[in-house]
């Protein structure tokens, strides 16, 4: 099996997302004898108004037949939408993910797709590069065997121990402002030192801080 990371410039509606607008993509379905896709995306921006922006410029795009906003949360620092987009499915990058039966995950930034797929095979990948260089510009890719790769995304799984504290920590009210409860009270309902305590909260929150900022490397077919 192949891992097969690609970033791509596509007429479709990531090329007219603004550029300070994110999205992911959580599930993408084609809808059989319709030639349509329905895709589930998520999309972040910086205030309500530019997410209102986004849609506008999505629901334009020659490929969208539709869009819907499921559900938003805005806040002072950013704003999030989950979308339901139906686009037309020929010529689109799903199309040829499914035709070689690959597993794949999008996300979208600044206008451009990042793309992975896990296919089987070196000429069921040859035959993806080729198609998609048809479809669509491919600024980048790049590919490794999946053998081993778990090996990379495990330095960010916590440890049985490094849960039970971070969960209890959560649970106790020792993130809310002001706390809840502080690390000694914390550290004797758990029967361990206070010191013991703040060491392996802290390799827990190191471990979730990493992880996001290396989401790029680590991540496996968007899921983490």
């Amino acid at each position: 099996m192949k891992l097969t990371k690609l970033v791509l410039e596509h007429d479709d509606w990531s090329s007219v997302v603004p550029s300070n607008v994110q999205a992911r993509t959580i599930k993408s379905i084609p809808i059989e004898n319709k030639d349509l896709i329905i895709a589930l995306v998520l999309v972040k921006a910086p205030n309500a108004r530019i997410i209102k922006e986004a849609l506008y410029s999505i629901k334009r795009n020659r490929r969208v037949k539709s869009i819907e906003v499921l559900d938003n949360v805005i806040t002072r620092s950013y704003a999030m939408a989950l979308l339901s987009i139906l686009s037309r499915y020929t010529d689109s990058i799903t199309e040829t993910a499914v035709n070689l039966s690959a597993i794949f995950s999008e996300r979208v930034h600044d206008n451009k797709e990042y793309w992975t797929f896990l296919i089987n095979g070196k000429s069921a990948e040859t035959a993806l590069i080729q198609d998609l260089k048809e479809r669509a510009e491919v600024l980048a890719y790049y590919s490794f065997d999946i053998k081993g790769m778990f090996r990379n995304y495990s330095k960010y799984t916590l440890t049985d121990n490094e849960h039970r504290i971070l969960k209890t920590a959560y649970e106790q009210g020792y993130f809310e402002w002001p706390k809840n409860a502080n690390a000694e009270e914390i550290s004797k309902s758990l029967n361990i030192s206070k010191v013991t305590f703040i060491q392996e909260l802290r390799r827990a929150l190191r471990k979730l801080v990493l992880k996001e900022l290396d989401f790029d490397n680590v991540d496996f077919m968007g899921f983490y």
